[in-house]
Parts: structure tokens; sequence; C-alpha cells
């Protein structure tokens, strides 16, 4: 769930609303309950309406837990750097 929402913020400062298509994930690590984490989302490419993006989960020291690679499907677009909260 954490690297899916990573992807959508991610498209969202990419200024696209979209669907998650596809995601592949990766666990590395077992994840702390209770620990701050890091998310990281990336947006690499982007034809038509489609996005594809990649996400990581870290720990503070930068440990990597988990990793996915997916596609977005653009639902619409939206000003780069609008808060979600503020679209609903």
């Amino acid at each position: 769930m954490l690297l899916d929402e990573a992807m959508a913020y991610a498209a969202g400062a990419h200024g696209v609303i979209g669907v998650t298509g596809e995601m592949k994930m990766r666990f590395r690590s077992a994840v702390p309950v209770g620990e701050p984490l890091v998310l990281r989302g990336k947006v690499l490419w982007q034809r038509r309406g489609v996005l594809g993006i990649e996400a990581s989960v870290s720990d503070e020291s930068g440990r990597l837990l988990a990793s996915a690679t997916g596609s977005f499907v653009g639902r619409g677009t939206v000003e780069p750097g609008t808060r979600f909260a503020q679209l609903s």
C-alpha cells in the first residue's frame, strides 16, 4: 500500500491524476513496526496517458526495505504541487 501511495504522489507531482495499471513489488527486508519510514516515488517515463513509476520504502538509515515499479494510467491532470486533500 505504501509503495502504491508513493507512486500516486509521484504521478501527482508530475501533474497527472491516475490509477494503478500494474505494479511489481520486491520485498528486501522486514519492515519494522512503529519505526519511521522513508518513501520515495519517481516518474521514469510518460507515453500518452501512461506513466512508468518506481517507488521505494527505506528505514531512517537508508536501508532499502521494499521497492516497486509500475504503470499509472492517467485520468486527468492536476497542477503540480497540489495536495491531494485539496482535490476532494
